[in-house]
């Protein structure tokens, strides 16, 4: 009975998630082949001052957003007969912030940065930020349709174009502003490709908003709009606070590196709970049991996930390094695998956000951001004075543990949760599973990998971190997918 009940939910969970995986993987490996170019060819400081100027505009996104992109997918997946005036209305909000907040973010930039070229290039960037705040919204529309599919098709023109175009503006002699400006480029270009398949392919409504209840959908986004932007402080402000209490220098651009290949990943990690609200938000309408299984999988699987991610840093972390950047990368290598551990906490700060959302207690689901974003801002500052890119990872990772912490403490309120085996037996399957790869690690790095991995998957099995039951759903609709591609 239980599979019974969750096979509806996984089916429509993956049939979208896999367009949107596929999607952030394409866009994933293009985004590394490109930082690591991008890396070899300007150098770790010139590749910082890069990266300060993507994170100084993306910590700007979310308020151009306004916090409706989680409002739009969860009342869009309940009842379809709302999209047309959601969509209207959404566009007409979304174009008069992004224009605001792209004027602010170059002003703002433009008098606290003391430096000409950084003003370039954060002019630039805010140029780029309104592309992509109307790209992700054509994103949020295909996901909110579960058309994911779409997703996908953007993914693979517009990252690829990118990556082709910039290669090739620095392999001519161009800088980093010709690169910003072929990324600004890219992101304006998808916005507008997105608006015609929207209107093409998802919904043919007219940009006919009621202006009168507009207010009230500004009112209704703002714990998603404050959300969205004190978590992206979070994980954006590391590299932001160090650039200006350092400098700009090597380290820079050596923590850039480790948090890009965080980021990146991230993204693939992630791509499970966007899809998924629709389908957890009729599951708590309907009052059945999948939103509180999503909840459980997700903690369990978000811990695993980190877990092997950083066995393969601390094993490969050095020979990848090596070989893709060079010596002159190092600090990278004792970065990236604390990097890629963080992408649990990453993952888990949005699925649990999303269960809290799906109940639609959308100011509960502030609580947790907030929390972590004042950890992380009390922290940040000291730990990076003092330690430099140790302490910018240091605190990033207080951040995103502070907020998975209260995220528990909320979603326990609704939901059984047995600590010992959803937490305590996956952390310490993975715990010593690093051990073993990082005490492995100098004798040979695929002997490391391989151990520490088998050594984790034993454990888990052992301790029956995943019932039989919860594994021969997911596989059952893994083969439904499968059959339905093929059809």
């Amino acid at each position: 009975m239980a599979i019974t009940l969750l096979k509806p939910g996984i089916r429509s969970i993956l049939t979208n998630t896999a367009y949107l995986s596929f999607a952030r993987s394409f866009s994933a490996a293009a985004r590394i082949v490109y930082a690591v170019l991008i890396a070899r060819l300007l150098g770790a400081e010139a590749y910082g001052f890069f990266n300060y100027g993507l994170s100084w505009y993306l910590i700007f996104i979310p308020l151009a957003a306004l916090g409706l992109d989680s409002i739009l997918i969860r009342e869009i997946g309940r009842d379809r007969g709302k999209a047309t005036t959601l969509l209207a209305e959404t566009l007409a909000l979304r174009t008069l912030a992004t224009i605001l907040v792209a004027v602010g973010c170059f002003i703002v930039g433009y008098y606290l940065d003391p430096d000409a070229n950084g003003r370039n290039l954060l002019a630039i960037f805010s140029f780029a930020l309104f592309g992509r705040s109307m790209a992700v919204w054509c994103q949020t529309v295909f996901i909110a349709h579960e058309s994911s599919r779409l997703v996908l098709q953007q993914e693979l023109v517009f990252r690829l174009l990118e990556v082709v175009l910039g290669i090739g503006a620095l392999l001519s002699g161009y800088g980093i502003i010709a690169v910003a400006a072929i990324h600004a480029g890219c992101w304006w270009l998808e916005a507008i490709t997105g608006q015609f398949l929207i209107l093409k392919f998802v919904d043919k409504f007219k940009f006919r908003p009621n202006w009168s209840k507009l207010w009230g959908l500004v009112l209704l986004g703002i714990p998603f709009l404050m959300a969205s932007f004190l978590f992206g402080w979070v994980i954006q402000g590391a590299l932001v606070l160090y650039r200006y209490i350092h400098g700009i220098d090597g380290n820079l651009g050596q923590l850039a590196m480790a948090l890009q290949a965080m980021f990146i990943l991230s993204s693939i990690a992630v791509t499970v709970s966007g899809p998924a609200l629709p389908v957890l938000s009729r599951s708590v309408d309907r009052g059945d049991s999948n939103s509180g299984r999503f909840f459980s999988v997700a903690l369990r699987g978000g811990i695993l996930m980190g877990g092997l991610l950083a066995i393969a840093g601390f094993s490969l972390g050095d020979w990848v390094v090596q070989l893709v950047l060079g010596d002159s990368y190092e600090n990278t290598a004792n970065l990236l695998p604390w990097a890629l551990l963080l992408i649990a906490p990453f993952f888990l700060s949005g699925a649990l956000g999303n269960v809290i959302i799906a109940r639609g207690q959308y100011w509960l689901a502030l609580l947790p951001y907030a929390c972590g974003a004042f950890v992380f801002t009390i922290a940040a500052p000291l730990l990076i004075l003092n330690y430099k890119s140790d302490g910018a990872l240091v605190a990033l990772a207080i951040g995103l543990l502070s907020t998975v912490f209260v995220d528990l403490l909320i979603l326990r309120r609704y939901y059984p949760l047995n600590l010992l085996a959803s937490v305590c037996y996956p952390l310490i399957c993975m715990t010593l599973g690093i051990m073993t790869s990082i005490a492995l690690a100098d004798f040979n790095a695929w002997l490391s990998l391989l151990a520490g991995t088998i050594v984790s998957l034993v454990l888990i099995i052992l301790t029956g971190v995943f019932s039989k039951s919860e594994l021969r759903a997911v596989f059952d609709a893994l083969a439904h997918l499968v059959a339905r591609a093929r059809s």
